[in-house]
């Protein structure tokens, strides 16, 4: 954020936040191949490629942040087990 001449003085903390997730809809070539190699490791997975956007409250119309992730859901057994990777930018 301070990257920006106005927001140069910024304080962001981490209430200060909102965070939109949803299944994406754009990613690089790199994060779509990301999710095909996982779904080719884990056949028996749920595997979503999600995008997650930071805003900052107080300034809703300073830049946002946009992180992708890998959502993995299997199943194992009576278990759901359900984790999120960090996929790189």
């Amino acid at each position: 954020m301070r990257q920006y001449p106005q927001y140069h003085r910024a304080v962001v903390t981490p209430l200060d936040l909102a965070v939109t997730d949803e299944d994406a809809a754009e990613a690089t070539a790199d994060q779509w191949a990301r999710a095909q190699e996982a779904r080719a490791i884990l056949a028996d997975a749920t595997v979503t490629l999600r995008t997650h956007r930071l805003t900052w409250r107080r300034h809703p119309e300073a830049p946002t942040l946009t992180l992708h992730g890998l959502l993995v859901v299997r199943n194992v057994g009576p278990l759901v087990l359900r984790r999120e990777f960090a996929v790189p930018q």
